[in-house]
């Protein structure tokens, strides 16, 4: 893992991406310019990454939803794996989290969206 922030920073807007290889990059984002850019290696998921997002009140958890069937709840400071969510019948394509609460709702290839309460 390699991380390049210093002092607190927010995350206004995110930008992500992943492989099939399970390496995922999430680039933390202001409108105008990049603030901070932060490289994660996060190994677990064994098909391609159809969502990312960060959650949290200070962005310390971040989700991510794969074709393997599982959305996964990492430590984006560490790169630990936190959570794994197997409860979608197929891919699951779509993640987002509650603003405030640690919340998450997910959308799968199954055509249902979940909440799951987390922690």
């Amino acid at each position: 893992m390699e991380a390049h922030l210093s002092g607190r920073y927010e995350l206004r807007g995110c930008l992500g991406r992943g492989a099939a290889g399970g390496v995922h990059e999430a680039i933390d984002r202001e409108l105008e310019r990049t603030v901070a850019v932060k490289r994660i290696e996060l190994a677990g998921h064994t098909a391609m990454v159809r969502g990312l997002t960060f959650g949290g009140a200070r962005g310390e958890w971040l989700a991510s939803a794969g074709w393997d069937d599982a959305v996964r709840i990492w430590d984006p400071e560490t790169g630990r794996l936190l959570a794994r969510i197997d409860g979608h019948g197929g891919h699951a394509g779509a993640v987002a989290f509650h603003p405030r609460e640690p919340i998450l709702a997910t959308a799968g290839k199954d055509g249902r969206i979940r909440i799951w309460r987390l922690f």
